[in-house]
């Protein structure tokens, strides 16, 4: 019995002689292939920075959250661009050029619209899609035809670069250690804590001519009566958010509604 393999080229290709039969049945199935090859594509990208990350969060990460984590660390390796190596001559000038790879990856929407769009063929339509399922399906093949199209040179990219130079902060709330990358960071950009269960989220304020990093953590001062101030992610607000202080009080947070009328 042959292991089913997991390769972006062999999702790819079982995608696309999937195509060929143009049944319905095989256009869904070719979705599921296409939306694994994209994950694939992801996840070797992912390796380069892997020691970077939490192991619990290996498990769980699909490719909008990888590439949310690349784009903090080192934008450039999401990017598409033209690797060349040069060769120095004596006089320190450029020579002939030695090497020259085409870096390509994955793109917005190919990790987003496209990734979703894949998936919504994965699940049994509801009543109400049912009634017009052949209508969805009618673009579907020239759909999965052109994503393959788009998906084959990233597949056959077998080069990858690791440029990014990256240094760590603690997080304020949970202490683990966040991953930035050293040139690029603007005033008032937002990062966050990779940890998925504290996800707090922080905004450069300011960086130093000695490239010091000057940010503040984006959450809510909420004081208590034992002198206790709690800080409350804001990521984990909603319309009603009750916490405990650590004196145990409970505290209620409530959402306030405002009707202007100009």
């Amino acid at each position: 019995m042959s292991i089913y393999s997991f390769d972006k080229k062999e999702c790819l290709n079982r995608a696309e002689q999937l195509l060929y039969n143009a049944d319905v049945a095989s256009l869904r199935y070719a979705c599921l292939e296409l939306r694994q090859c994209i994950e694939a594509i992801a996840y070797e990208k992912f390796k380069t920075y892997q020691k970077y990350i939490l192991e619990k969060e290996l498990n769980t990460w699909q490719p909008k959250r990888v590439f949310d984590f690349l784009r903090q660390v080192d934008p450039l390796s999401i990017e598409d661009y033209k690797f060349k190596v040069y060769k120095q001559n004596d006089d320190e000038s450029l020579g002939e050029c030695i090497l020259e790879r085409d870096h390509v990856t994955l793109n917005k929407r190919h990790i987003g619209k496209d990734y979703n769009k894949l998936g919504s063929y994965l699940h049994t339509p509801t009543i109400k899609q049912q009634l017009n399922y052949s209508e969805k399906h009618k673009n579907l093949r020239e759909f999965l035809k052109t994503t393959i199209e788009e998906l084959r040179p990233l597949v056959d990219c077998c080069f990858d670069t690791n440029f990014g130079e990256v240094f760590t902060i603690e997080c304020e709330s949970c202490q683990k250690s966040i991953p930035l990358r050293k040139e690029g960071l603007a005033i008032k950009e937002k990062f966050s804590c990779l940890d998925s269960s504290c996800n707090m989220q922080y905004q450069v304020l300011d960086i130093s001519e000695d490239n010091e990093l000057i940010y503040e953590a984006l959450h809510l001062n909420v004081p208590c009566s034992c002198g206790e101030t709690n800080k409350i992610n804001i990521n984990d607000l909603e319309s009603l958010y009750v916490f405990n202080c650590t004196c145990g009080k409970k505290h209620f947070l409530k959402k306030d509604w405002f009707h202007n009328e100009q």
